[in-house]
């Protein structure tokens, strides 16, 4: 019972750093974006991936 009270830390989208390049040469100016997503559960049942 005392197990459903306890909190969990779950870190869902980590820091991410690196270089940007184009045969080997950095690019500057360029933005990198990301995304997050998650289906989940759906009626019960594990969504699947497509």
């Amino acid at each position: 019972m005392f197990g459903l009270l306890k909190s969990y830390f779950v870190e869902m989208s980590p820091e991410v750093s690196g270089r940007i390049t184009e045969r080997g040469k950095p690019l500057s100016g360029v933005q990198a974006a990301r995304s997050l997503a998650y289906d989940g559960y759906k009626g019960g049942k594990l969504a699947k991936n497509n």
